[in-house]
């Protein structure tokens, strides 16, 4: 199993939301919503993959169809080896961090949390300690998610994708709401991780910076279409890389 992921044709169409669900929405549409438009890459272990695009560009969908928990309208991937109909095989090798670390019990600590997801993968307190110290969040695992700031729920966030000791990351802007000094730390994290064994990263960032200190080749979404795929150097050359990148 020589690639990570393999992504063919990926599309991706939403219904429009019925009813008063519909009109909720944070944008309400009575139109189908075309997220992606046949989307292709392949993502080879030992490598990071990083996936750009202005808001709206079908960055997040595309990351929620590759964790299986988005199905596509068309097309295939494989992940881990796995096809997306495999779910169960595909979650337990992939650990998913989506963005604003969601999906807490804030009541709980940091630690209680880790120690709930940890048991769903049967995992015991040695991989939640180890999660934690890779997060920097041990010395204030005892204090309520609620107390968190939200550079530190993105940390936990990290630190529950990596409690079962995934072999691919499927990551949504986990540097979001970090200083430049904890954003490097978890860059070096990342890094350091995806180096030690058959591992992959699939990055979506709105930073070109992180982006060229990670990513082997960049993925450039525009409203669900491919602009680009090439190394951060060769797009800086073709004048695709800088302004227009990020969240738009």
């Amino acid at each position: 199993m020589d690639t990570a992921v393999v992504a063919r044709d990926l599309r991706k169409v939403f219904a429009p939301l019925p009813g008063l669900v519909g009109l909720l929405a944070a944008r309400p549409s009575k139109q189908p919503v075309a997220a992606l438009h046949g989307v292709s890459f392949d993502l080879t272990w030992g490598a990071c993959l990083g996936v750009m695009g202005p808001t709206g560009a079908g960055k997040t969908t595309l990351l929620k169809i590759l964790a299986t928990l988005v199905a596509p309208t068309a097309g295939t991937a494989r992940v881990c080896g796995y096809d997306l109909g495999a779910a169960r095989a595909i979650r337990a090798c992939v650990g998913f961090a989506g963005g604003d670390g969601p999906g807490f019990y804030a009541r709980l600590t940091g630690r209680q949390n880790l120690r709930f997801f940890a048991a769903l993968y049967r995992r015991g307190a040695k991989d939640v300690e180890r999660a934690l110290a890779a997060v920097e969040l041990d010395s204030v695992a005892e204090r309520a998610v609620q107390t968190y700031s939200s550079g530190m729920r993105q940390r936990l966030a990290l630190a529950r994708a990596l409690l079962h000791e995934p072999c691919l990351l499927l990551l949504d802007e986990p540097t979001r709401s970090l200083d430049p000094a904890a954003s490097a730390r978890v860059l070096d994290l990342l890094d350091g991780w995806r180096r030690a064994g058959q591992r992959a990263i699939l990055l979506v960032t709105h930073r070109p910076d992180e982006a060229a200190a990670l990513c082997d080749r960049v993925l450039l979404l525009d409203q669900g279409r491919v602009r680009a795929l090439d190394t951060p150097s060769s797009l800086r050359e073709r004048g695709l890389w800088g302004a227009g990148l990020g969240r738009g």
